[in-house]
């Protein structure tokens, strides 16, 4: 009887000690669950994250591409296909103001010219005779139809100058360069391209 009391009670033991056991693997189970979902959701949000740097970087070198390719273009059209287009155009403009400086042109005589220089004394005067030279032919009519706008331009300009201002060299080309500035303000088309005096006598 006794024997039979302790295997019972052997037995019961036993029992108790796998429900306990059953029961911690039971609630260990789930733990371990939900922090494997929580381990697997943040390598998921690590992956997503890099992924969008691996984006931004790759669109930012392809911007960076463009520009250049862009501006690469623009200097090799400026290089190679705006300069020779210019050049064309700068060819193909007619002879006139823009024409070529060195070539002689045609030579008009202007009529004397008698003023009273500006001093204080008023007893000088200034005789001058002087040619002008032109773009092309075409110009002559032009300077023939504004020939009193011509004189009155160049009269009031001598007769603005004194003894000082005019007998010097330097004085003298300062005077021809502001007689051509004059001259070339009344000619639309074309232009004089140099003047020269003929006759410059101061009394």
């Amino acid at each position: 009887m006794v024997e039979k009391g302790v295997e019972k009670g052997a037995a019961k033991g036993v029992e108790k000690g796998v429900d306990r056991e059953a029961e911690k693997g039971g609630a260990k189970g789930p733990a371990r669950k939900k922090r494997g979902d929580a381990a697997a959701g943040e390598t998921g949000d690590e992956t997503a994250s890099s992924s969008k740097k691996r984006g931004l970087m790759t669109m930012i070198l392809l911007g960076g591409f463009v520009l250049v390719l862009l501006a690469g273009g623009y200097v090799a059209y400026t290089t190679f296909l705006a300069r020779p287009t210019s050049e064309a155009k700068a060819s193909a403009r007619p002879a006139g103001k823009e024409g070529n400086r060195n070539e002689p042109g045609p030579i008009i005589p202007m009529k004397t010219f008698i003023v009273n220089l500006a001093d204080t004394s008023g007893k000088r005067y200034l005789k001058l005779n002087m040619e002008i030279e032109i773009s092309d032919k075409e110009l002559q009519k032009e300077i023939d139809q504004r020939q009193a706008q011509m004189r009155d331009s160049i009269l009031v300009l001598l007769s603005s100058k004194r003894y000082a201002d005019i007998s010097t060299s330097l004085g003298k080309n300062q005077l021809r360069s502001q007689l051509i500035a004059r001259l070339n303000k009344l000619l639309p088309r074309g232009e004089v391209k140099q003047l020269y005096f003929t006759e410059f006598v101061v009394q």
